[in-house]
């Protein structure tokens, strides 16, 4: 297994933790705005991207692993975009919210940081 695979497995592992702790606590007993509203899609972000790098290794297609922050940036603009301007078209439930693209971005960036702080 690459390093990178180990990272981002790490990564999305308290990712999900991060997720799990905020539905079950901080959304109920902490009442900010960023983290009633947006931090499971910053969190959304640091997952994609990082789910995305552990298929592309595990696929072997190398040419497709986001490391970049231009190409991060970009993925998560298109995914986030695809999310909120897309999904609602055949979910109804959900619903469009720009600041919600801006949280994925967030997201993919952090997941940078944390990639690139782990080396």
């Amino acid at each position: 297994m690459s390093k990178l695979f180990k990272q981002s497995l790490g990564i999305a592992i308290v990712t999900l933790s991060l997720y799990t702790f905020n539905k079950l606590y901080l959304s109920n007993h902490v009442f900010i705005r960023l983290i009633n509203y947006y931090f499971n899609d910053i969190l959304g972000g640091v997952l994609i991207v990082s789910y995305t790098n552990m298929v592309s290794i595990l696929l072997h297609q190398y040419k497709l692993v986001l490391l970049k922050v231009p190409n991060i940036i970009l993925f998560t603009l298109a995914v986030g975009l695809f999310w909120e301007y897309v999904t609602p078209l055949y979910y109804t439930k959900s619903i469009t919210d720009l600041y919600d693209v801006l949280a994925y971005i967030t997201g993919g960036l952090i997941y940078w940081v944390a990639v690139n702080s782990l080396r």
